[in-house]
């Protein structure tokens, strides 16, 4: 797993125009939770950045979850993900820009089926 320090760095080079974006910035801005040591759970902002750098990702509408698979999915997912919560009119979808959690999710085609497949990999 690539720590979210060199994630956000190297999408701060891949960005044109990127001497105005403060590596802080990117942390607090890109990144559901900005602690270094934490998940790798994007913001809507961090999800348009990856998009915006050409990013390969991969989304799967899922089943509205219960909050504790955030935890799950924090602590085993290891490339960064976005999650969407959805409406009356939408499904919630996750996107994955990693394509090892993108294959077991497809595999599964649930978040809690898949976030206990990713805890029984660790």
């Amino acid at each position: 797993m690539l720590p979210k320090q060199t994630i956000t760095a190297q999408l701060i080079d891949e960005l044109k125009n990127n001497q105005h974006i403060d590596s802080a910035w990117a942390m607090v801005h890109w990144w559901q939770d900005p602690r270094p040591d934490s998940g790798l759970r994007l913001t809507q902002l961090g999800h348009d950045t990856m998009q915006k750098v050409g990013r390969q990702s991969w989304s799967f509408d899922v089943q509205p979850y219960k909050p504790n698979i955030l935890l799950m999915l924090n602590r085993h997912i290891t490339q960064p993900y976005f999650l969407t919560m959805g409406n009356i009119q939408k499904k919630p979808t996750v996107i994955f820009y990693g394509s090892r959690e993108a294959t077991v999710f497809a595999l599964y085609g649930n978040l809690q089926l898949f976030a206990q497949a990713l805890k029984n990999l660790a």
